[in-house]
């Protein structure tokens, strides 16, 4: 346990421990709830349920409004976000409809746990792929039926909503596939993804819109690996220097991954490691993710041209590149969609 949280608790309790331990999960979801293959709109729905900050009965409770609590649509519980979700008759009829609902629907677990057990399901290969990718918008579905028939007084056929459920969703992968095949991922918003290959670096936003773009000389180096390193530094520092908090850094090579998350297994490389550490800690959150080569075909882009093009000159400039605005428009429409 960090130092942090025996401060804030002043001794340690078993009450405290497992309010660290809940945080702790609440945080790893909430991570996870920005990889979500899925629009904006119903990640942000999903981060907002995990966050409390839903209104419920409950909520409204929470913040000292006199409402009855009774969920209004089934009479059968108080209207919680965990209820709303997953545990009210109209939210199973939809889950039943679309033959996917978590393992845990009946137990007595957290609203936590039942996300969890839910995003679980998008990734669960025994399901039928057209309703597992479907999960992230039928519970949007559940919402949007629920304060249809509270607000409006409208109720849409369970097969129409579970139906239209699957087409949005088999539209946005459909449309979210990169030429390979393979999912463009992009940033939650309030964070950079910057990818890099070599000394070219490009960032972007959560819609996928390019902010700035580099590239600088080579260095020579004696392996790949330490090539890496000084690329990755000189990334940092210049991301850095540009004033961003908040970064997502996109690499091809797994074996650069792994040497900044177990550093003492590379002694050889500990100088570079430490530098790249020290920059690490100047950057309000940093994450480093994995790209295919489709994935960073931009930043391939940038570092091919300087022997194909007879590009040689360093820069860093801001916005989309002429000659590779096809392929930066194509993909930031591909996020946007």
């Amino acid at each position: 346990m960090g130092s942090g949280n025996w401060i804030l608790f002043r001794t340690y309790t078993v009450k405290s421990g497992c309010y660290v331990v809940q945080e702790q999960d609440v945080l790893e979801l909430k991570k996870k709830i920005w990889k979500i293959p899925t629009i904006l709109k119903i990640s942000m729905f999903v981060w907002r349920a995990a966050s409390g900050a839903l209104a419920v009965a409950e909520r409204f409770t929470a913040h000292g409004m006199p409402v009855d609590t009774t969920c209004e649509l089934c009479n059968q519980g108080v209207e919680t976000i965990r209820h709303v979700l997953f545990q009210c008759v109209k939210a199973q009829e939809l889950c039943d409809e679309l033959r996917v609902a978590p393992d845990q629907l009946l137990q007595d677990v957290s609203l936590i746990e039942l996300l969890k057990e839910s995003l679980r399901l998008i990734t669960q290969e025994t399901l039928e792929k057209e309703r597992r990718q479907a999960v992230p918008w039928i519970l949007w579905m559940i919402w949007k039926n629920r304060n249809s028939l509270l607000y409006a007084e409208i109720q849409e056929s369970k097969s129409i909503l579970v139906q239209k459920a699957m087409e949005e969703a088999t539209l946005w992968h459909e449309l979210n596939k990169s030429p390979s095949g393979e999912l463009i991922a992009t940033p939650m918003q309030g964070v950079v993804k910057c990818n890099f290959y070599a000394r070219a670096w490009i960032t972007r936003d959560y819609r996928g819109m390019v902010g700035m773009h580099a590239r600088d000389a080579l260095i020579p180096t004696s392996d790949r690996l330490s090539a890496e390193m000084q690329c990755l530094l000189w990334v940092l520092r210049s991301l850095r220097d540009l004033r961003i908090e908040r970064v997502c850094i996109g690499t091809e090579y797994n074996m650069l991954t792994e040497a900044i998350q177990n550093s003492s297994r590379w002694p050889r490389y500990r100088s570079l490691l430490q530098s790249i550490s020290a920059v690490c800690l100047e950057f309000t959150s940093i994450e480093f993710e994995i790209e295919s080569r489709t994935s960073n075909m931009v930043a391939r882009e940038i570092l091919t041209s300087v022997l194909r093009d007879g590009r040689f000159r360093s820069y860093l400039a801001m916005g989309g590149l002429s000659w590779l605005h096809d392929l930066i428009h194509t993909e930031a429409s591909i996020v946007n969609s």
